[in-house]
């Protein structure tokens, strides 16, 4: 497997990237340097007596400068063939509300796939804020509203809503966690009665998993409850197949080592962010005086990160992915320092914005300076190639919701 090199790599304005970042001012500068250099040639009576080698000169230098525009343009991958399967990743939706403009074009985007290509929606955790669904008023209605809202971007489609438990799941790490998610997990189930071919939550019961589910013949899809290693309350408990944390990394492990399709793992918290659950000093002060295990820094969740990057490392090959949320904003990473054959990806600005810093690993961001929630997408097809896109959603002229493709790349699979 290998990540696409930069040349294979497309970011469009407004998304930050170390491979391309289209800078428009350059383009007015190179426009005014035109008009400059060509306004003495076109004045009547002039160009008949200009040295042929002065304008070939100027030419030269425009056509230089037009290439090099050319070179900053965006320029979309093609394969010519509709994908074979399609996976989406939206996080962190838990204030959702359904014509909110990331929803709305999500839930559009998703009825263009045709319905007999394997197509999956992983809701990356936070699926309810702020503490999970609750069964009393008046927070049930405004909690089932939130994710209902999730639910209808897959409602009349053949698509299945996977939805990944995370740390508001769990009552906002709280003792009712165990209480909130099975109330999740049930409403879900329930929605298959209701024109939704699939919505569950996964892994279930309170259990860490993995659990895992094919796409059609491109990928195999291994999920995790993160929350379930950090959560400092009752847990899921005997009916767990995974029941301690070395018996999650041994079972993980042999599924990564068993599968004969690429592995994409997905969690709630990330191996990597730039967002604020990277840690900032005053952050790391708190955690001093209140436990805070939400961020890198924290132990539990070193502990975590590290017994899986050093089992990814055990691998050439997988997984080829990991994708999770938790931070508000889109990041990709280059997996290689993370045990991960392709990247590493955050996925999480489904009903929020927060800020992402550089990084010189971070290749690409858009969070809070964007000003756009958004969705990442992956198409796989036949020859093995996998495009990763990510899009961000506002309002256009008139009022009328619009995507903008702010990055795409592709991952080698095989």
């Amino acid at each position: 497997m290998r990540t696409s090199s930069p040349a294979d790599t497309r970011t469009a304005n407004g998304g930050r990237s170390h491979h391309q970042t289209l800078n428009r001012d350059f383009f007015v500068v190179i426009s005014l340097l035109h008009i400059y250099l060509l306004s003495p040639f076109l004045r009547p009576g002039v160009l008949h007596r200009v040295p042929a080698n002065s304008f070939f000169l100027v030419l030269s230098l425009i056509t230089a400068s037009v290439q090099i525009c050319a070179t900053a343009a965006p320029v979309a991958a093609s394969t010519g063939s509709d994908p074979e399967a399609v996976l989406y990743l939206i996080g962190d939706a838990g204030l959702a509300e359904s014509e909110s403009p990331v929803i709305v074009q999500l839930r559009s985007d998703l009825r263009s796939i045709p319905k007999a290509t394997p197509t999956a929606v992983a809701f990356l955790g936070d699926n309810i804020y702020p503490r999970g669904l609750r069964t009393e008023e008046p927070y049930y209605t405004r909690d089932r509203n939130h994710l209902d809202a999730q639910i209808e971007i897959v409602r009349g489609s053949s698509a299945t809503g996977i939805f990944l438990p995370g740390n508001h799941d769990w009552d906002n790490s709280g003792e009712d966690g165990l209480a909130r998610l099975a109330a999740q997990e049930n409403y879900l189930a329930t929605q298959a009665n209701q024109g939704v071919a699939t919505t569950m939550l996964k892994p279930q019961g309170g259990c860490p998993g993995p659990e895992t589910m094919r796409l059609g013949d491109a990928c195999l899809l291994v999920f995790l409850d993160t929350q379930w290693w950090l959560h400092r309350f009752h847990r899921g408990g005997e009916t767990c197949a995974s029941m301690t944390k070395e018996q999650v990394i041994d079972k993980l492990g042999a599924i990564l080592r068993d599968a004969e399709l690429p592995a994409i793992v997905l969690g709630h918290h990330p191996l990597q962010t730039r967002g604020p659950h990277r840690g900032s000093f005053w952050r790391h002060i708190l955690h001093w005086f209140v436990p805070r295990n939400q961020d890198l820094p924290n132990p539990k969740y070193k502990e975590m990160r590290t017994a899986l990057i050093e089992l990814f490392q055990e691998f050439d090959d997988q997984p080829l992915l990991y994708a999770a949320g938790h931070d508000h904003s889109l990041q990709v990473f280059d997996g290689a320092s993370y045990g991960v054959a392709g990247l590493v990806l955050v996925s999480g600005s489904g009903s929020k914005l927060s800020e992402v810093d550089e990084d010189p690993k971070l290749l690409f961001s858009a969070g809070r300076s964007q000003g756009e929630m958004g969705y990442m997408k992956l198409e796989f097809y036949a020859d093995g190639t996998i495009y990763l896109k990510a899009f961000t959603a506002g309002i256009g002229e008139g009022g009328v919701p619009i995507r903008r493709m702010r990055y795409e790349t592709s991952v080698q699979s095989r």
